[in-house]
């Protein structure tokens, strides 16, 4: 009986991934070289392989760390899709992705121009209760409507897949709180 091979399917790399990877031999190679007594090893972090786009999406914390801390990044800025940086990392990203671009000034209540959903929005759909706690924190509005008018706490109740306990006690209590202060 003849055995039958399989061809392993090809993994395709992103290119920043390509980059740090190329990046990351380089340094190990550079370290495996003794450098002399009292002589500083200047090596460039491998965090500056990718922009601020992939960092979020790879979820590469210490590199948008690094580029925030660098100064070059609007926070606020679009992709061609109109989307944000917050958008996209209260989505995908480490929640403390999502506390290092408030800190630096990203807006809570940008909205994505095809859904109108704001960051908090993202957050919910993606489930991610951690994230929802931080924005809500940082003081984003937790009334703020998509272009169907709906609330983030409403798509915990339109789409019952996204009902989390967790979720749902911390949007009722952020908008009784914000009724409160209204």
């Amino acid at each position: 009986m003849m055995k039958r091979r399989t061809l392993k399917k090809a993994v395709i790399l992103p290119l920043g991934l390509i980059v740090i990877l190329a990046v990351w031999q380089v340094q190990r190679m550079k370290s495996a070289q003794t450098p002399q007594q009292g002589a500083q090893s200047a090596t460039v972090p491998a965090v500056v392989a990718v922009n601020e786009w992939e960092a979020v999406q790879l979820g590469k914390t210490e590199a948008l760390r690094y580029l925030l801390e660098d100064g070059g990044v609007n926070v606020n800025a679009t992709n061609d899709l109109g989307s944000t940086l917050l958008l996209e990392a209260s989505a995908l990203a480490p929640a403390e992705m999502v506390e290092m671009l408030v800190d630096h000034g990203a807006d809570l209540e940008a909205q994505f121009p095809t859904n109108g959903c704001t960051p908090l929005h993202w957050a919910v759909m993606s489930g991610r209760t951690v994230v929802v706690r931080t924005l809500l924190a940082h003081g984003a509005d937790p009334l703020a409507t998509d272009h169907e008018g709906l609330n983030p706490l409403q798509y915990l109740s339109v789409i019952p897949e996204l009902d989390s306990p967790a979720i749902r006690k911390l949007l009722e209590e952020a908008q009784r709180n914000h009724q409160g202060d209204h």
